[in-house]
């Protein structure tokens, strides 16, 4: 690394030089061997400044390839460690058991209904560990199941070896809708299934769109 980087150095300093003399070389009033005095000072001031900056940039990189060297190496020392502490396939047992929710089945992007239609819901699962935790919410607000007389939610929990699998349902349906299960027109908005457990969160949305009945016109 540190060869690249005085090679970039002399490469550096060459291309100066010969930018310098191509200089004097085109100045038409330059007809002797030497340089004035006065231009050299200044250039090699110049040249001086622009080369302490890169090799303080050199030196800034060094060292912070340097650190993440040391993170990377330390981060794996640490693991190493917990591995000889708690067995190697105890260790394992434990890296799998925190799995941030995943989505495996989730609600169709946009759904049209129309005022009174019936016998609508909609699920969407999650996989993780530990157990995730669900919620739904319409326009962000979260739907509460033990005060709210217009929806149901059920949850459902498969507990396998790997992981937990949450299964839920918003249901239309509710003592505030006219025959407990018709659509309203307030029920257009938003609907977002959100599953959270310490590691992680997923969401999923439904947009629920409400089609205008016809208007009937009479005919005389």
């Amino acid at each position: 690394m540190k060869l690249v980087l005085l090679f970039l150095v002399i490469t550096f300093v060459t291309s100066e030089d010969w930018r310098w003399n191509q200089y004097y070389e085109n100045d038409p009033d330059y007809e002797n061997d030497e340089v004035p005095v006065q231009a050299c000072s200044n250039k090699t001031q110049e040249l001086e400044s622009k080369l302490t900056l890169l090799l303080s940039k050199i030196e800034m990189l060094e060292e912070k390839i340097e650190s993440m060297a040391n993170d990377s190496q330390a981060q794996q020392r640490d693991i190493a460690v917990l591995k000889d502490l708690a067995g190697k396939d105890d260790f394992d047992k434990v890296l799998n058991s925190y799995q941030p929710p995943r989505l495996d089945i989730q609600p169709l992007g946009t759904i049209v209904k129309r005022v009174g239609d019936t016998g609508f819901l909609t699920t969407c699962s999650a996989i993780g560990t530990p157990q995730p935790e669900i919620k739904w919410f319409k326009d962000d607000v979260e739907i509460d199941p033990e005060e709210s007389d217009l929806f149901q939610i059920s949850i459902n929990v498969m507990d396998s070896k790997a992981a937990f699998n949450v299964i839920s349902t918003l249901n239309f349906i509710g003592p505030g809708r006219l025959g407990t299960r018709k659509i309203m027109a307030t029920d257009r908005g938003n609907y977002t299934c959100r599953f959270k457990n310490e590691v992680g969160q997923v969401e999923s949305t439904l947009i629920f769109g409400i089609e205008d009945n016809p208007v009937v016109h009479n005919q005389h």
